[in-house]
């Protein structure tokens, strides 16, 4: 969940949402469907696909919901319990300050103006772009 956050840049709603149809481990991108229905195409790297190949190997152990990404044993994760997972990862890492999934947005934004190649313009990389 942390890796695909900070690859992809996607906000809560599209993580909360994402279902194993909607990822292409083979060409390391994916579709989120976010904040007014919009779907966008993420990109993420190699060891992401090796953490999501890890964990739908042993998806089934924990959840019978296996036809999305982030589980728990009820079905999807909600918003608030990807809130509740990070904070949670974030004090056992030793991380302080305040820490939510939009964070890592703001982090990726600059990379993609670095790294345009990878990610795109830094708009469209966070999915803000206008039309």
């Amino acid at each position: 969940m942390v890796r695909f956050l900070a690859e992809s840049g996607c906000r809560v709603g599209g993580l909360a949402g994402l279902r194993w149809e909607d990822l292409d481990l083979g060409a390391k991108e994916g579709t989120v469907c976010e904040k007014g229905n919009v779907s966008r195409m993420v990109p993420y790297g190699q060891e992401t696909v090796a953490a999501l190949e890890a964990w739908r190997s042993v998806q089934s152990r924990y959840s019978r919901h296996v036809d999305f990404v982030f589980t728990g044993q009820r079905g999807a994760l909600s918003t608030n319990g990807l809130y509740r997972i990070l904070q949670r990862l974030a004090v056992r890492a030793g991380v302080g300050g305040r820490h939510n999934p939009h964070s890592f947005r703001h982090a990726l934004a600059p990379l993609a103006v670095e790294k345009p190649r990878r990610y795109g313009d830094g708009e469209r990389a966070v999915g803000t772009q206008r039309h």
